[in-house]
């Protein structure tokens, strides 16, 4: 089974307008990250990693939201990615514990994280990002 990542940015005007689903997100939202080649479980267990390590992020409805100020919690620079891959591979267990699986979960993580940085940069005005893993 595999889950997908799914991340928008949007003015906050339109977040209490997500509690009620009346096609918000097709409005007015704008589709980002398409380029995040992992399972959405990657970017799930980064952000169960980031919660272990006390970083929490607000919610709206069925969405995670980072806002400007949350840029450097999600900085990879601030994370020992060693731990961060670890994480990683104990909740995706493969059975498989060698250097290539070790590989990947680096990999991974450390794309996950930079994905989520480098958008909540690009935020501008009264925008913030919000993310689905479905």
């Amino acid at each position: 089974m595999s889950a997908i990542l799914l991340l928008y940015t949007i003015d906050r005007r339109h977040l209490p307008d997500l509690e009620t689903g009346d096609n918000v997100i097709a409005e007015h939202a704008l589709r980002v990250g398409d380029d995040y080649d992992w399972s959405g479980y990657c970017m799930f267990f980064t952000l169960m990693y980031l919660e272990e390590q006390g970083i929490t992020f607000g919610t709206v409805g069925e969405y995670t939201l980072l806002t400007p100020e949350d840029r450097p919690a999600v900085d990879p620079a601030r994370h020992n990615i060693d731990d961060l891959a670890a994480c990683l591979m104990e909740e995706l267990d493969d059975g498989v514990d060698d250097e290539e699986t070790a590989g990947w979960t680096s990999q991974a993580g450390l794309e996950s994280l930079q994905l989520l940085h480098d958008h909540i940069e690009r935020l501008n005005g009264d925008r913030v990002l919000l993310l689905r893993i479905c």
